[in-house]
């Protein structure tokens, strides 16, 4: 059975940027990864004479690095009006190699909220991270939002993983045993090498 990586994680807003500001917040970032899409952590930009806009980026680090098959991210983008026209991008990232990759760009029906799903086969993940930019032409009153309701990283750890971190040895520790012979692993484990 697959894991939501994220749900034991700790979120963080990376980003919050509002034209024209100041903008209007809802929620905090903790609410992406408390498992219910009912809660979101959002923004809204209003101009009465131009454009306006909002670009929010939020990330949710694991405890410990993991294996991920599917991501799962919910989220909005808004405008009140869309007369005039707009644009929007969004991007997920998963944090391995030493840096965020980008997974994938999303799209969806404006003003709806979107679920995306991306399958894949990734290890030694540490992290999600969503990046939203939506933008209203003016020059009429107009309204630009974004909301991220849930980032989720699900997967499987390979078994001898579990085991060690079951065992309570460290991640540093099973990540070296795994790119070593089995004497080491057992000997991680205190098994004797006979």
């Amino acid at each position: 059975m697959a894991t939501n990586w994220s749900l034991a994680g700790t979120a963080t807003s990376e980003s919050l940027v509002y034209v024209p500001t100041p903008g209007t917040t809802s929620g905090t970032a903790s609410l992406v990864n408390d498992g219910n899409t009912g809660t979101y952590h959002g923004g809204v930009a209003s101009n009465f004479a131009a454009a306006s806009s909002v670009t929010m980026i939020d990330y949710v680090t694991f405890v410990g690095s993991h294996s991920v098959s599917t991501v799962t991210a919910t989220w909005l983008y808004g405008w009140s009006a869309t007369a005039g026209g707009g644009t929007f991008t969004c991007d997920c990232y998963l944090y391995y190699s030493g840096g965020w990759q980008n997974i994938g760009s999303l799209g969806g029906t404006i003003n709806t909220v979107i679920t995306s799903v991306i399958n894949g086969s990734w290890t030694n993940v540490t992290g999600i991270r969503m990046q939203v930019y939506t933008l209203k032409a003016g020059p009429m009153t107009n309204t630009s939002s974004v909301r991220i309701y849930e980032l989720a990283a699900e997967g499987t750890d390979p078994p001898t993983t579990q085991i060690l971190k079951y065992m309570g040895v460290p991640q540093a520790s099973i990540l070296t045993a795994l790119n070593e012979p089995i004497a080491s692993v057992k000997n991680l484990m205190g098994v004797a090498n006979n």
